[in-house]
């Protein structure tokens, strides 16, 4: 519960007056600003507690899903677009398959940086 309310409250700070035009984005698009909306809610919320290195392994993720939106879609604003979108986004940042998701894929990121860095 103490999660969702996290999530939810940084959800909402990253929406206040963002305005978008209404435009259609693709599947792999929307995953990927959920999973941006997730870290960022995360990121965003000062009561996470979350240590340095956890803040800063957020941070990553944050980066990390921003700059595929925008390597593969660099003419939408993303985050007028989360406004425009926040509550179809809201919902599935509170969905638990979906914070899983981003947190297993994620994961599995950092695994294949640390192998490749030869760590």
């Amino acid at each position: 519960m103490k999660l969702n309310i996290m999530l939810a409250t940084g959800v909402a700070a990253l929406s206040l007056g963002s305005v978008a035009q209404a435009q259609d984005i693709s599947t792999q698009s929307r995953d990927d600003l959920t999973c941006f909306a997730v870290f960022a809610a995360i990121y965003g919320n000062a009561d996470s507690n979350l240590s340095v290195e956890e803040r800063q392994a957020v941070g990553s993720g944050i980066t990390y899903y921003l700059g595929r939106l925008e390597g593969r879609d660099p003419q939408v604003d993303w985050l007028a677009y989360l406004g425009a979108h926040e509550q179809e986004v809201y919902t599935r940042v509170l969905d638990e398959a979906e914070f899983n998701r981003c947190a297993t894929e994620f994961t599995a990121v950092g695994a294949r940086m640390v192998a490749g860095s030869g760590q």
